[in-house]
């Protein structure tokens, strides 16, 4: 994969089970991304699915604005506002419903949860 960019959807990633040692979203807490248009369950389901034994998936919650101020609202054309708290929360509940569901409990070892933490805002997940 090494020079390649593949488009796809967060939900249904183009990669065969345990491909990569760490799967990382970038900015899954910006509005349009965290539940509006995308499905966070499925979302950090599938990048758990594509990471391979003992790696990582870092759910990365944005920092958003210049300089790592973070901002607390996004605007989402035609959706109105979602805050930066609703997308912890959705992000969050996701990893919830994750932990019951049978690719969770057979993979999910640890969770470390940062997102009241700027400017890293991330949640890290270790995969068996």
């Amino acid at each position: 994969m090494e020079g390649r960019t593949l488009a796809s959807y967060p939900e249904d990633l183009p990669f065969m089970d345990e491909t990569f040692g760490i799967s990382i979203s970038m900015k899954m807490g910006i509005g349009w991304l965290a539940g509006v248009v995308f499905d966070p369950f499925w979302s950090i389901r599938e990048m758990i699915r594509v990471t391979k034994p003992n790696g990582l998936v870092v759910v990365g919650l944005g920092s958003g604005g210049a300089g790592g101020v973070l901002l607390k609202d996004y605007r989402v054309p035609g959706l109105g506002y979602a805050s930066q708290e609703e997308n912890v929360r959705r992000i969050t509940g996701a990893l919830s419903r994750l932990r019951d569901d049978d690719l969770g409990k057979k993979r999910i070892a640890t969770v470390i949860d940062f997102s009241d933490q700027p400017p890293t805002r991330q949640i890290s997940i270790r995969v068996r």
